[in-house]
């Protein structure tokens, strides 16, 4: 759908093959075409080209014939063959679509991006697996003493016993007796 300015001179022919000019200076109306049509690309450089369009004039007087406050109009139908110029390594305007070839180019970015994050997501469900069984490792208590397995030197002391950081049992001291300075404390039974 465009608009533009129509440049005419109405000549009439009577029946006896006289033109008689319908005015004596030329017309010039706003008119409105309106077109469908498409293109079959049939090779690189051609296309086959198909269309309709149908002219809306701002006049009566366009086909000589003025009929009232009716408007004049016109349409035709085309085919045609188009050859695109230029170098044939590159591609034509008339059946590319840069902006396509861009989204193209997009999409396969963010195809590739999100496949590399399905595969850091898997690296890292893997990694979470190892780090969970190794906190596992460090969580574990058989025996209750408060010292995780993986540390404790002396398994299976019994609960409730006092035991140290290596899971060794601590002594227990009844009686305290100062001796000297050398050898404060002195362990009695």
């Amino acid at each position: 759908m465009g608009g533009g300015i129509l440049g005419f001179r109405n000549v009439v022919n009577t029946q006896t093959n006289q033109n008689i000019n319908y005015s004596d200076k030329d017309a010039r109306k706003f008119f409105i075409p309106v077109a469908v049509g498409t293109k079959f690309t049939l090779g690189r450089s051609v296309n086959l080209d198909l269309g309709y369009k149908m002219a809306f004039v701002e006049t009566d007087a366009l086909d000589g014939f003025t009929s009232g406050n009716t408007n004049d109009k016109f349409s035709y139908g085309y085919v045609g063959l188009e050859f695109a110029l230029g170098r044939a390594s590159k591609p034509q305007l008339a059946t590319h679509n840069p902006i396509v070839d861009m989204q193209r180019d997009y999409v396969a970015k963010y195809d590739d991006l999100k496949n590399q994050l399905e595969v850091e997501k898997a690296n890292m469900a893997e990694e979470k697996s190892k780090m969970m069984a190794e906190q596992a490792k460090f969580l574990n208590d058989a025996d209750a003493d408060g010292v995780s397995d993986y540390f404790d030197k002396c398994a299976n002391t019994p609960s409730g016993t006092k035991v140290d950081g290596s899971g060794f049992n601590l002594p227990s001291f009844t009686n305290v007796v100062y001796l000297s300075k050398s050898t404060r404390y002195f362990n009695q039974k």
